[in-house]
Protein backbone atom coordinates (compact mmCIF):
# COMPACT_ATOMS: atom_id res chain seq x y z
CA UNK A 1 0.00 0.00 0.00
CA UNK A 2 1.53 3.48 -0.94
CA UNK A 3 2.16 5.54 1.89
CA UNK A 4 1.66 9.69 1.36
CA UNK A 5 4.52 11.48 0.60
CA UNK A 6 6.07 13.21 3.68
CA UNK A 7 6.44 17.03 3.65
CA UNK A 8 9.71 18.83 4.98
CA UNK A 9 8.86 21.43 8.13
CA UNK A 10 7.81 24.56 6.20
CA UNK A 11 8.13 27.92 7.82
CA UNK A 12 4.49 29.31 9.17
CA UNK A 13 5.07 32.25 7.77
CA UNK A 14 5.34 31.27 4.53
CA UNK A 15 2.17 29.25 5.08
CA UNK A 16 0.68 32.00 5.35
CA UNK A 17 2.24 33.82 2.34
CA UNK A 18 0.88 30.48 -0.19
CA UNK A 19 -2.77 30.31 1.59
CA UNK A 20 -3.18 34.26 1.17
CA UNK A 21 -2.25 34.07 -2.51
CA UNK A 22 -4.36 31.12 -2.90
CA UNK A 23 -7.41 32.76 -1.50
CA UNK A 24 -6.66 35.77 -3.77
CA UNK A 25 -5.64 33.52 -6.87
CA UNK A 26 -9.19 31.34 -6.55
CA UNK A 27 -10.72 34.43 -6.31
CA UNK A 28 -9.78 36.09 -9.43
CA UNK A 29 -10.23 32.38 -11.31
CA UNK A 30 -13.80 32.28 -10.11
CA UNK A 31 -14.79 35.66 -10.62
CA UNK A 32 -13.19 35.35 -14.32
CA UNK A 33 -15.37 32.28 -15.10
CA UNK A 34 -18.42 33.59 -13.65
CA UNK A 35 -18.36 37.26 -15.23
CA UNK A 36 -17.00 35.91 -18.64
CA UNK A 37 -17.06 32.19 -19.06
CA UNK A 38 -20.59 31.17 -17.58
CA UNK A 39 -23.29 33.90 -18.97
CA UNK A 40 -21.78 33.16 -22.68
CA UNK A 41 -22.52 29.32 -22.04
CA UNK A 42 -19.07 28.21 -22.50
CA UNK A 43 -18.00 25.43 -20.79
CA UNK A 44 -14.80 25.18 -18.86
CA UNK A 45 -11.95 22.15 -18.92
CA UNK A 46 -11.52 19.58 -16.53
CA UNK A 47 -13.93 19.36 -13.38
CA UNK A 48 -15.36 22.63 -13.43
CA UNK A 49 -16.92 21.58 -16.98
CA UNK A 50 -17.84 18.30 -16.10
CA UNK A 51 -19.99 20.01 -12.85
CA UNK A 52 -21.47 22.66 -15.63
CA UNK A 53 -22.76 20.05 -17.50
CA UNK A 54 -24.24 18.13 -14.38
CA UNK A 55 -25.53 21.69 -13.36
CA UNK A 56 -27.46 21.89 -16.91
CA UNK A 57 -29.59 19.19 -16.11
CA UNK A 58 -30.08 19.02 -12.44
CA UNK A 59 -29.51 22.44 -11.52
CA UNK A 60 -31.59 22.11 -7.71
CA UNK A 61 -27.98 22.29 -6.61
CA UNK A 62 -25.49 25.12 -7.90
CA UNK A 63 -22.45 24.00 -9.47
CA UNK A 64 -19.81 24.88 -6.91
CA UNK A 65 -21.60 22.37 -4.76
CA UNK A 66 -21.25 19.64 -7.64
CA UNK A 67 -17.54 20.26 -8.11
CA UNK A 68 -17.09 19.84 -4.42
CA UNK A 69 -18.64 15.94 -4.53
CA UNK A 70 -16.92 15.03 -8.04
CA UNK A 71 -13.50 15.95 -6.25
CA UNK A 72 -14.12 14.52 -2.69
CA UNK A 73 -13.95 10.61 -4.37
CA UNK A 74 -10.72 11.76 -6.19
CA UNK A 75 -8.79 13.22 -2.77
CA UNK A 76 -9.93 10.07 -1.34
CA UNK A 77 -8.43 7.84 -4.31
CA UNK A 78 -5.24 10.01 -4.12
CA UNK A 79 -4.69 10.86 -0.47
CA UNK A 80 -1.71 8.74 0.06
CA UNK A 81 -0.22 9.74 -3.35
CA UNK A 82 0.13 13.31 -2.60
CA UNK A 83 2.17 14.90 0.08
CA UNK A 84 0.32 16.69 2.97
CA UNK A 85 0.96 19.91 2.37
CA UNK A 86 0.01 19.59 -1.37
CA UNK A 87 -2.79 17.90 -0.15
CA UNK A 88 -4.29 20.24 2.52
CA UNK A 89 -3.93 23.42 -0.01
CA UNK A 90 -5.53 21.33 -2.35
CA UNK A 91 -8.55 21.16 0.22
CA UNK A 92 -8.08 24.35 1.10
CA UNK A 93 -8.65 25.78 -2.66
CA UNK A 94 -11.28 23.50 -3.44
CA UNK A 95 -13.42 24.33 -0.59
CA UNK A 96 -13.04 28.17 -1.47
CA UNK A 97 -13.83 28.07 -5.05
CA UNK A 98 -17.03 26.10 -4.04
CA UNK A 99 -17.93 28.99 -1.59
CA UNK A 100 -17.38 31.10 -4.38
CA UNK A 101 -19.07 29.90 -6.99
CA UNK A 102 -22.06 30.06 -5.23
CA UNK A 103 -21.89 33.36 -3.42
CA UNK A 104 -19.79 35.75 -5.91
CA UNK A 105 -22.92 34.99 -8.24
CA UNK A 106 -25.15 38.17 -7.26
CA UNK A 107 -21.93 40.17 -6.68
CA UNK A 108 -20.22 39.90 -10.45
CA UNK A 109 -21.87 41.71 -13.59
CA UNK A 110 -21.96 39.24 -16.37
CA UNK A 111 -20.25 40.13 -20.22
CA UNK A 112 -22.56 38.88 -22.56
CA UNK A 113 -21.47 41.23 -25.70
CA UNK A 114 -18.87 39.30 -27.35
CA UNK A 115 -18.32 36.13 -26.78
CA UNK A 116 -14.80 36.02 -28.41
CA UNK A 117 -13.77 38.70 -26.28
CA UNK A 118 -15.32 36.86 -23.09
CA UNK A 119 -13.63 33.87 -23.94
CA UNK A 120 -10.39 35.60 -24.12
CA UNK A 121 -10.60 37.96 -20.70
CA UNK A 122 -11.90 35.03 -18.91
CA UNK A 123 -8.94 32.57 -20.39
CA UNK A 124 -6.56 35.16 -19.20
CA UNK A 125 -8.03 35.71 -15.23
CA UNK A 126 -8.62 31.53 -15.33
CA UNK A 127 -5.23 31.00 -16.34
CA UNK A 128 -3.57 33.09 -14.20
CA UNK A 129 -5.66 32.49 -10.82
CA UNK A 130 -5.05 28.63 -11.68
CA UNK A 131 -0.99 29.10 -12.50
CA UNK A 132 -0.47 31.18 -9.02
CA UNK A 133 -2.56 28.05 -7.25
CA UNK A 134 0.07 26.01 -8.81
CA UNK A 135 2.95 27.95 -8.42
CA UNK A 136 2.18 28.13 -4.53
CA UNK A 137 1.96 24.27 -4.01
CA UNK A 138 -1.31 23.97 -4.12
CA UNK A 139 -3.86 22.74 -6.87
CA UNK A 140 -7.54 23.14 -8.33
CA UNK A 141 -8.22 19.48 -7.45
CA UNK A 142 -9.91 17.64 -10.77
CA UNK A 143 -7.46 16.65 -13.62
CA UNK A 144 -4.65 17.02 -11.19
CA UNK A 145 -4.97 14.83 -8.79
CA UNK A 146 -6.22 12.19 -11.52
CA UNK A 147 -3.26 12.86 -13.40
CA UNK A 148 -0.96 12.35 -10.56
CA UNK A 149 -3.03 9.13 -9.84
CA UNK A 150 -2.20 8.18 -12.61
CA UNK A 151 1.34 9.25 -13.76
CA UNK A 152 2.55 6.92 -10.09
CA UNK A 153 0.59 4.08 -11.31
CA UNK A 154 0.86 3.51 -15.08
CA UNK A 155 3.62 6.42 -16.00
CA UNK A 156 0.99 8.61 -17.75
CA UNK A 157 1.94 12.03 -17.83
CA UNK A 158 -0.30 14.68 -15.87
CA UNK A 159 -0.83 16.57 -19.70
CA UNK A 160 -1.73 13.76 -21.32
CA UNK A 161 -4.40 13.32 -18.39
CA UNK A 162 -5.58 16.73 -18.76
CA UNK A 163 -6.04 16.19 -22.41
CA UNK A 164 -8.26 13.26 -22.84
CA UNK A 165 -10.62 15.12 -20.21
CA UNK A 166 -10.78 18.52 -21.57
CA UNK A 167 -11.44 16.66 -25.59
CA UNK A 168 -13.93 14.84 -23.62
CA UNK A 169 -15.75 17.91 -22.04
CA UNK A 170 -15.47 19.74 -25.65
CA UNK A 171 -17.24 16.84 -27.11
CA UNK A 172 -19.89 16.26 -25.08
CA UNK A 173 -20.43 19.98 -24.48
CA UNK A 174 -20.71 19.99 -28.98
CA UNK A 175 -23.86 17.52 -28.24
CA UNK A 176 -25.67 19.33 -25.47
CA UNK A 177 -24.99 23.07 -26.20
CA UNK A 178 -24.20 22.80 -29.91
CA UNK A 179 -21.05 23.28 -32.33
CA UNK A 180 -20.27 27.12 -31.73
CA UNK A 181 -20.25 26.95 -28.34
CA UNK A 182 -17.71 24.01 -28.18
CA UNK A 183 -15.68 26.43 -30.42
CA UNK A 184 -15.65 28.88 -27.80
CA UNK A 185 -15.27 26.84 -25.28
CA UNK A 186 -12.33 25.53 -26.73
CA UNK A 187 -10.64 29.52 -27.33
CA UNK A 188 -11.14 29.52 -23.86
CA UNK A 189 -9.41 26.45 -22.69
CA UNK A 190 -6.10 27.48 -25.21
CA UNK A 191 -6.13 30.91 -23.54
CA UNK A 192 -6.39 29.62 -20.23
CA UNK A 193 -3.52 26.49 -21.03
CA UNK A 194 -1.08 29.61 -22.03
CA UNK A 195 -1.86 31.60 -19.21
CA UNK A 196 -1.57 29.30 -16.98
CA UNK A 197 1.97 27.91 -18.49
CA UNK A 198 3.15 31.56 -18.16
CA UNK A 199 2.29 32.49 -14.80
CA UNK A 200 4.09 29.51 -13.48
CA UNK A 201 6.75 29.30 -15.47
CA UNK A 202 7.84 33.32 -15.07
CA UNK A 203 7.84 35.84 -17.76
CA UNK A 204 11.30 36.74 -17.28
CA UNK A 205 13.02 33.70 -18.33
CA UNK A 206 17.03 33.63 -19.32
CA UNK A 207 19.01 31.72 -22.33
CA UNK A 208 21.58 29.51 -22.32
CA UNK A 209 23.93 29.94 -24.95
CA UNK A 210 26.93 27.54 -25.74
CA UNK A 211 29.84 28.76 -28.36
CA UNK A 212 31.96 26.09 -29.89
CA UNK A 213 34.70 27.76 -31.06
CA UNK A 214 38.80 27.95 -31.51
CA UNK A 215 38.86 31.09 -29.90
CA UNK A 216 37.00 29.95 -26.40
CA UNK A 217 39.53 32.29 -24.19
CA UNK A 218 39.21 35.74 -26.14
CA UNK A 219 35.40 34.91 -26.24
CA UNK A 220 35.78 34.24 -22.32
CA UNK A 221 37.55 37.33 -21.36
CA UNK A 222 35.35 39.43 -23.71
CA UNK A 223 32.24 38.12 -22.28
CA UNK A 224 33.34 38.92 -18.39
CA UNK A 225 35.01 41.79 -19.38
CA UNK A 226 32.34 43.44 -21.56
CA UNK A 227 29.47 41.68 -20.72
CA UNK A 228 29.81 40.82 -16.38
CA UNK A 229 28.81 37.19 -17.12
CA UNK A 230 30.12 34.54 -15.53
CA UNK A 231 31.21 31.91 -18.57
CA UNK A 232 31.85 28.18 -18.16
CA UNK A 233 34.96 26.93 -20.13
CA UNK A 234 35.32 23.39 -21.80
CA UNK A 235 37.21 20.87 -24.42
CA UNK A 236 35.21 19.49 -26.79
CA UNK A 237 36.52 17.27 -29.91
CA UNK A 238 34.71 17.54 -33.11
CA UNK A 239 32.98 14.52 -34.63
CA UNK A 240 33.43 15.10 -38.15
CA UNK A 241 36.80 17.18 -37.94
CA UNK A 242 38.42 15.25 -34.98
CA UNK A 243 39.86 18.56 -33.87
CA UNK A 244 39.82 20.33 -30.44
CA UNK A 245 37.55 22.97 -30.03
CA UNK A 246 36.39 25.30 -26.98
CA UNK A 247 33.03 24.82 -25.70
CA UNK A 248 31.99 28.16 -23.61
CA UNK A 249 28.30 27.91 -21.78
CA UNK A 250 26.63 30.91 -19.98
CA UNK A 251 23.51 31.84 -19.32
CA UNK A 252 22.18 35.26 -20.29
CA UNK A 253 18.93 38.13 -20.17
CA UNK A 254 17.66 38.08 -23.45
CA UNK A 255 18.55 41.95 -23.67
CA UNK A 256 22.40 40.49 -23.78
CA UNK A 257 22.15 38.31 -26.39
CA UNK A 258 22.31 40.94 -29.31
CA UNK A 259 25.88 41.93 -28.30
CA UNK A 260 26.69 38.73 -27.11
CA UNK A 261 26.12 37.21 -30.60
CA UNK A 262 27.86 40.72 -31.99
CA UNK A 263 31.16 40.15 -30.12
CA UNK A 264 30.79 36.44 -30.83
CA UNK A 265 30.82 37.33 -34.63
CA UNK A 266 33.70 39.80 -34.55
CA UNK A 267 35.55 37.32 -32.86
CA UNK A 268 35.00 34.11 -34.45
CA UNK A 269 33.04 34.43 -37.41
CA UNK A 270 32.77 30.57 -38.12
CA UNK A 271 32.11 30.05 -34.39
CA UNK A 272 29.00 27.63 -33.85
CA UNK A 273 26.69 29.46 -31.44
CA UNK A 274 23.17 27.16 -29.79
CA UNK A 275 20.81 29.62 -27.93
CA UNK A 276 17.75 28.01 -25.75
CA UNK A 277 15.37 29.56 -23.25
CA UNK A 278 16.09 28.13 -19.85
CA UNK A 279 12.87 27.12 -17.21
CA UNK A 280 14.80 28.58 -14.37
CA UNK A 281 18.00 30.05 -12.70
CA UNK A 282 18.97 28.93 -9.66
CA UNK A 283 22.56 30.82 -7.71
CA UNK A 284 23.44 34.17 -8.08
CA UNK A 285 22.21 35.86 -11.29
CA UNK A 286 22.32 39.38 -10.57
CA UNK A 287 20.23 41.63 -12.35
CA UNK A 288 22.76 44.43 -13.13
CA UNK A 289 26.25 42.19 -13.06
CA UNK A 290 29.01 44.27 -11.86
CA UNK A 291 32.52 44.85 -14.11
CA UNK A 292 35.17 42.42 -12.83
CA UNK A 293 37.50 44.50 -10.27
CA UNK A 294 41.48 43.94 -9.69
CA UNK A 295 40.44 40.20 -8.34
CA UNK A 296 39.58 38.72 -12.13
CA UNK A 297 41.89 36.74 -13.25
CA UNK A 298 42.12 36.30 -17.28
CA UNK A 299 42.14 32.85 -18.86
CA UNK A 300 45.79 32.95 -20.01
CA UNK A 301 46.90 33.46 -16.66
CA UNK A 302 44.67 31.05 -14.97
CA UNK A 303 46.13 28.34 -17.89
CA UNK A 304 49.64 29.27 -16.43
CA UNK A 305 48.88 28.99 -12.81
CA UNK A 306 47.42 25.72 -13.30
CA UNK A 307 50.56 24.52 -15.13
CA UNK A 308 53.16 26.14 -12.94
CA UNK A 309 54.56 28.38 -15.66
CA UNK A 310 55.45 31.82 -13.30
CA UNK A 311 53.84 34.98 -14.61
CA UNK A 312 56.33 38.02 -14.34
CA UNK A 313 53.90 40.90 -14.95
CA UNK A 314 49.74 40.11 -15.19
CA UNK A 315 48.48 40.06 -18.52
CA UNK A 316 46.32 43.30 -19.51
CA UNK A 317 43.69 42.94 -21.80
CA UNK A 318 43.81 44.67 -25.43
CA UNK A 319 42.49 48.58 -25.14
CA UNK A 320 39.57 47.82 -27.35
CA UNK A 321 38.66 45.10 -24.43
CA UNK A 322 39.22 46.72 -21.92
CA UNK A 323 36.19 47.81 -19.51
CA UNK A 324 35.22 51.71 -19.40
CA UNK A 325 37.16 54.03 -17.25
CA UNK A 326 35.34 55.17 -14.25
CA UNK A 327 35.22 58.78 -13.67
CA UNK A 328 36.86 59.59 -10.69
CA UNK A 329 34.60 62.27 -10.11
CA UNK A 330 31.32 60.82 -10.11
CA UNK A 331 30.17 59.07 -7.08
CA UNK A 332 29.95 55.47 -7.27
CA UNK A 333 26.35 54.24 -6.95
CA UNK A 334 24.98 51.05 -5.40
CA UNK A 335 23.30 48.93 -7.72
CA UNK A 336 20.85 48.03 -5.28
CA UNK A 337 19.62 51.34 -4.63
CA UNK A 338 18.96 52.26 -7.76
Amino acid sequence: MATRKKSKKYPPKKHLRNLAIIVLATFIDCAGYLIFIKPNDVLAGGLWGIAAIINHFFDVIPMGVYVALLNVPLLIWGWNRLSLRFALYTIFAIVLQSYLLVFLIPYLPSYTANPLLACLFGGLLSGAGAGLVVRYHGSDGGTDIIGIILHDKYDVSVSSVSLVIKVFVVTLGAFIFGFEPALYTIVYMTVTAVTFTKVLEGVNRKRNMMIVTRKGALIADRLVSEIGRGVTLMKGVGGYSHQEQDVLFCVVSRFELSPIKDLVREVDPHAFVCINETYEVMGSFPKRPQQPGDDYVHIAEAQAAAAGVQVVAPAQPPAEFAPPAVDASVPEQNPENQ
